[in-house]
């Protein structure tokens, strides 16, 4: 009985020890860097989902008071753990005792938020900041700051006040923003604002990164590391479940009472900070550390220190754990031989007599991180490496892809580049397009090339010319010893540029039509040493996104020459240059920065680019000088001087010789003081004072056009910028390379570049270029020849030298579009995009009498050739069917607006649509109302001639014969006339033109069933054209289109209409628009009703009738892709519902959905996930027939109507579709697919019954595995 008790009293014991036990969990109060938000979700899900708990820590989180110095704070031990920024690297360097743990957000969101007018760092001088003072003293800061060479002390500091941001109350200009949160509060109210983001001029900062003090950690080593793993587990846990995250911190750390949406918005943000799908979560790259630390020593923040791994928990990160096996094979083989190529920069070459270049340093770093010592072996001859692979002698081979040979022969390791195949021939070579062109012809390779094997794979035949290398392989092109050659583009891009080879030209399809086919780099490893091959896999994978980054940075960046090469000349060119020795030039003594003299010296950036052409095609510049250029140009004339320079391009001046292709680009730009906000349009001068040139054009333009605007006349360019410089004048208008000029050379620091001067400047920006005489043509073709050889170095030297460098608010109106190396380089060849246009259809677009493209479609293009950074030239025209013509020839580039049609698909190819416009049937005033075009096929009807609709027409209805006029205003004319019946056009023209003209005896009677889809056109022999101008459409704003709307023709009608009488006729018919489907027959009820009333005001009913279909426009719209919405779907479903029992003519119908596109929103957020929408329509608005309906049905959802069509012909459709899809590139996401449901319409079929069907087989594709298409 006493054991029992003993016993029952042990075991009370035991389980009040473990009580005890349980109640001492170990306590760390873990300081934040901020108050309670996403920010710091990681480390509230690891104390929410236990996985501190489970380590017997009980964790407190400490707000940051705004007061305290979370250093102090650790290194004091009033806290256990801190969480701090990058200057905490700064701390260390200082001497502080402290020891990096994790990082989580691998760049800063750390930024400032502006009012939108503050563009550039330099604009805050002056200006008060709500900023901490130390992250005002921050380097993250401080870099940006010294940019522009500013400091903290220019700028009026305000204290925080832990608030949302308000400009206007709290009487600030900017405040410190973290990205993830303030933006929402802007974005949702529609405030304006502007970022300036500290990462974008210099290193990108770490942020959210664990530390302790080096006591605590050497005290507590095990319970650290655990801390940091179980931080790690709660961040993924956050991440990937981030509705409950933000229930969490609603529930209990929301004190800074955000809502729910805000927390929404700040999570996915964060995620672009975090990078979780390329960086582990807490890892720290020692290199970025490296980096950040370096950027501190150089402002002088802290000095230098050795040994920088010792601020890190765990030494060496990037240490490779290696299994028993790997170190036994390290101790047997400590040194590893590998062959070096002599010839095959930038992966593999000597210099110095040291092997160099990207795969020989990648395979050191590899080698050198396992432990290994090198050796490298160099030889000439790249197949007597091969022999010395094979026998043993060497152990990697770098530089290779894959081939039966090297399978054969080695092991391949995971693949360490990609690069793109090219062929290379000589210019003017166009009968080589392909591999398969390649049959029967001269190519030059090393013995040994991969490329030998796999042309004789595909059958074939050439003849090899062999030789020690690609350099001598590209002499051989070059020379004509061979016909054509073949390697990656890596390789090529350098030897071309190294050795200016300008005769030469890259051809991208190799075995595939399509343009962009990569191969992977590989090492290939001795076979008897697998084990190797999968160390460098392991090391290859370690290797770290800095480390990577900055290898490709180094290598792959453009290599310029370092001379100047000569051109390979003609005959002909060789003889003009023999018989012409000198060439005489015009020199005009004042006209910096581009042609001047300094002591009877020609100076200027137009006498810069002679002399280096000069040097590069063979002839001598001599010059004649003069302060007046009327006598040069009259000495050009009488043909005492043979080439003029720095001149723009008139008719007059074509008279009288030859122009050049240009050499440099300018614009018209507003220009004022940096306080002053963005100058958008010139109205917004009114009142104030405008600086000109007496007797300048825009003297005489502004006084005559704009006379509310006060003029200051002064005497040349630089009293007009001391005249803003001083505030003697809030303005001017000028050039902006020469505002570039005198900035630089007077020092004009508070002045700066605003937006262009749209009415002088047209589609094309305006450019300088030479003029020949016209009896010397070869010196035209020389000096062309020239400029197409310049390098981007070369003009970009130039540029800094006399304009300084590029300022970003030269482009202040832009937001470039990113374009891919290949697109870059074609536009770089190219320099000149030719454009023809309708001369005569507004307000969409016309050749004006200065002969300017202006109109709709001309401030749409300039906007999109701003943001793609081209330079587009208008050929004039005097039809439309001649630009069509021209277009065939190739005598220009692309069409401004075209729609697509079988005939033109021949020689064109199609952006999607970025206008469109409904068909409407104009009459006179006295008919009826006309529901459908069939009613009046029995009477006149007028059409443009060459117009696709009218084509479409004369299809559907054969037998009947409409009359062709040339342009609209002639077919209004007939109808006004009473010599046709009807006029059809589009909407937008025929209303431009009514009121324009004054045809008051015309109204729109009807709309037809089709629209005018109008898209940009480019030549199809040059595909990538397509494919810049569709990132030019894509990037255009439903805004910028009703911008150019409202100044083409809304704002026409204002001066003839009676308000109070147009409102009091608006509300009536508006509601009835929006309360009936059939809009139409209830319009013309009303206007019964209110006929006398309409009587009396038969000038507005145009009005109302134009507005009336362009609400309905909007209606039926879907205003992310500018596609039928779901209303709009429903109503074409009934019609063909109808018009298929009428009949018995079917139709199909497909319904396709993205595939996992939650993911792209969840991973990329909503911004990439819109964008992925938009080019999902773009292709498939390239794919659908001109007859075919298509449009967003809900989410990422679309529904295709396809007419006429077998099962058969609809599954070959959707199949092409699925394709082009599965083939396309998404910015920035990649490869997406679609599923696809299809049907075709049945006797017995409702609305309900043949979208259910479709459905049904959606979800049948789905189910099946997705990226298919499905039949019911």
């Amino acid at each position: 009985m006493r054991l029992k008790t003993l016993f029952f009293l042990f075991l009370i014991f035991i389980f009040t020890l473990n009580s005890y036990a349980k109640n001492q969990e170990k306590k760390i109060k873990l300081q934040l860097q901020w108050k309670h938000q996403f920010e710091f979700a990681g480390f509230y899900m690891a104390k929410e989902k236990g996985f501190y708990k489970d380590l017997g820590v009980d964790v407190e989180f400490i707000e940051f008071d705004g007061k305290s110095n979370i250093m102090d704070e650790v290194l004091n031990e009033n806290v256990q753990i801190g969480v701090w920024g990058s200057g905490l690297i700064n701390e260390w360097l200082n001497g502080k005792d402290i020891v990096f743990l994790a990082n989580y957000f691998k760049r800063s969101p750390l930024a400032l938020i502006t009012r939108p007018e503050i563009r550039t760092p330099e604009d805050l001088i002056g200006k008060r900041v709500m900023i901490p003072l130390f992250d005002a003293s921050s380097a993250s800061f401080q870099q940006m700051f010294k940019v522009f060479n500013i400091s903290k002390d220019d700028l009026i500091l305000v204290e925080p006040n832990f608030d949302i941001p308000n400009f206007e109350k709290d009487k600030i200009d900017a405040t410190s923003t973290f990205l993830p949160n303030e933006p929402y509060h802007f974005i949702k109210n529609g405030l304006p604002y502007n970022i300036l983001d500290p990462n974008n001029y210099g290193v990108e900062f770490y942020e959210v990164n664990l530390f302790t003090s080096k006591k605590f950690a050497t005290q507590n080593p095990l319970l650290v590391k655990e801390f940091v793993e179980a931080t790690n587990k709660g961040w993924d846990y956050a991440l990937n479940n981030i509705n409950e995250s933000v229930n969490l911190i609603l529930e209990k750390y929301n004190t800074q009472h955000k809502t729910k949406d805000a927390l929404l918005f700040e999570a996915n943000e964060s995620k672009k900070f975090i990078l979780q799908k390329n960086y582990s979560l807490g890892s720290i790259d020692i290199e970025k550390v490296r980096k950040i630390a370096e950027l501190y020593i150089e402002l002088g923040f802290a000095p230098k220190k050795d040994n920088l791994e010792d601020i890190l928990f765990i030494k060496n990160p990037t240490t490779i754990s290696l299994t028993k096996e790997e170190e036994n094979f390290l101790k047997e083989h400590p040194t590893i031989k590998i062959a070096s190529d002599k010839f095959y920069p930038p992966l593999d070459y000597i210099k110095n007599n040291k092997p160099t270049g990207y795969s020989i340093e990648l395979i050191e770093i590899l080698l050198k991180s396992l432990g290994f010592n090198v050796e490298f072996k160099i030889d000439g001859n790249w197949d007597n490496q091969i022999e010395s692979f094979k026998k043993g002698e060497l152990d990697i081979l770098t530089s290779i892809f894959e081939s039966n040979f090297y399978k054969e022969n080695s092991i391949l390791t995971n693949s360490y580049l990609k690069a793109q195949d090219v062929i290379i021939v000589r210019n003017g070579e166009d009968s080589i397009q392909n591999a398969y062109d390649l049959k029967g012809k001269i190519i030059a390779f090393p013995k040994g090339y991969t490329y030998l094997e796999l042309l004789k794979n595909k059958g074939i035949n050439f003849t090899h010319l062999e030789v020690e290398n690609m350099q001598e392989a590209l002499e051989a092109v070059s020379d004509c010893k061979a016909d054509a050659t073949i390697e990656s583009d890596a390789v090529m891009e350098y030897l071309m540029d190294k050795d200016s080879y300008v005769n030469l030209k890259k051809v991208y399809k190799i075995f595939d039509n399509r343009v962009g086919v990569y191969h992977d780099f590989h090492f290939a490893v001795n076979k008897e040493y697998p084990i190797l091959a999968q160390m460098i896999n392991k090391a290859l994978e370690n290797l770290s996104i800095t480390q990577k980054r900055d290898l490709k940075g180094k290598w792959f960046d453009k290599k310029e020459s370092q001379n100047i090469k000569t051109i390979l000349l003609s005959d002909e060119e060789k003889k003009f240059i023999k018989e012409n020795p000198i060439i005489k030039v015009s020199n005009e003594t004042n006209f910096p920065p581009f042609d001047f003299t300094i002591g009877n010296q020609p100076y200027g950036f137009s006498i810069d680019i002679l002399n280096l052409l000069s040097k590069k095609i063979g002839v001598k510049f001599e010059y004649e000088t003069s302060d007046s250029w009327s006598q040069l140009y009259n000495d050009f004339k009488d043909k005492k001087i043979d080439l003029l320079h720095t001149l723009t391009k008139t008719p007059q001046r074509e008279n009288d010789g030859i122009f050049s292709d240009p050499y440099i680009w300018y614009e018209t730009h507003f220009v004022t003081r940096k306080e002053n906000p963005e100058i958008k349009n010139i109205e917004e001068l009114n009142g104030k004072i405008l600086v000109v040139g007496k007797s300048w054009s825009s003297e005489e333009f502004i006084s005559k056009n704009y006379p509310k605007i006060k003029l200051l006349v002064v005497d040349n360019f630089e009293e007009m910028l001391e005249a803003v410089s001083k505030g003697e004048a809030y303005a001017m208008i000028g050039e902006n390379l020469m505002t570039r000029y005198f900035i630089k050379k007077k020092g004009f620091t508070n002045i700066k570049i605003s937006s262009v001067f749209a009415d002088f400047n047209s589609t094309e920006r305006t450019s300088y270029r030479f003029l020949t005489s016209k009896d010397k043509p070869i010196l035209n073709q020389l000096l062309n020849k020239g400029l197409n050889s310049l390098t981007l170095k070369e003009l970009d030297e130039l540029e800094e030298k006399w304009f300084g460098k590029y300022d970003i608010t030269d482009k202040i109106d832009e937001l470039n579009i990113k374009l891919d190396d290949d697109e870059l380089s074609y536009l770089s060849k190219k320099k000149l995009i030719k454009m023809c246009v309708d001369p005569n259809w507004m307000p969409l677009e016309r050749i004006n009498e200065n002969g300017f493209h202006e109109g709709m479609a001309a401030d749409l293009i300039k906007k999109m050739s701003q943001k793609l950074n081209i330079n587009i030239e208008l050929i004039k025209t005097s039809s439309w069917e001649q630009s069509l013509e021209f277009a065939k020839n190739r005598e220009c580039d692309i069409l401004s607006l075209a729609m697509k049609t079988e005939e033109r698909s021949k020689y064109l190819d199609f952006t999607s649509p970025y206008l469109s416009f409904p068909f409407v049937i104009a009459t006179l005033h006295k008919e009826l109302f006309i529901e459908n075009i069939e009613q009046i096929l029995d009477k006149e009807i007028a059409l443009v001639k060459g117009y696709a609709y009218s084509e479409i027409l004369k299809k559907r209805y054969p037998n009947k014969k409409f009359i062709e006029v040339t342009n609209i205003k002639e077919g209004l004319e007939l109808l006004s006339e009473k010599k046709v019946f009807a006029f059809i056009d589009t909407l937008v023209s025929i209303g431009y033109e009514i009121q324009e003209n004054n045809f008051y005896n015309i109204k729109i009677a009807g709309k037809l069933d089709v629209k005018w889809d109008l898209s940009l056109a480019t030549r199809n022999d040059e595909p990538i054209l397509n494919r810049i101008f569709q990132k030019g459409v894509n990037s255009i704003l439903e805004n910028d289109k009703q911008n150019a709307y409202n100044k083409w023709f809304s704002i026409k009608f204002e001066q003839s209409v009676d308000y109070m009488i147009l409102w009091k006729i608006i509300v009536p018919i508006f509601i009835l628009i929006f309360i009936t489907i059939y809009w139409n027959r209830k319009l013309y009820n009303e206007k019964e009703k209110t006929k006398k009333a309409l009587n009396s005001l038969k000038n507005l009913q145009d009005i109302l009738e134009i507005k009336n279909f362009e609400l309905e426009k909007m209606s039926n719209t879907d205003k992310l892709t500018n596609l039928h919405n779901r209303h709009k779907l429903d109503d074409s479903l009934k019609y063909e519902l109808s018009r298929f029992h009428r009949t018995n003519i079917g139709f199909g119908l497909i319904i396709l959905d993205i595939d996992f596109f939650k993911d792209v929103n969840d991973t990329f957020g909503h911004n990439i996930g819109d964008e992925v929408l938009i080019e999902i329509c773009s292709v498939l608005n390239k794919n659908v027939r001109s007859s075919d309906i298509l449009g967003r049905w809900g989410g990422e959802e679309f529904l295709i109507i396809v007419p006429n069509v077998t099962k058969e012909e609809l599954e070959a459709f959707a199949e092409k579709l699925r394709k082009e899809i599965e083939e396309h590139h998404f910015f920035k996401v990649g490869k997406k697919t679609c599923s696809f449901g299809l049907t075709i319409s049945k006797e017995l079929d409702n609305e309900n019954s043949i979208v259910s069907r479709a459905d049904k087989a959606l979800y049948k594709a789905k189910n099946k595995g997705r990226n298919r298409v499905e039949f019911l």
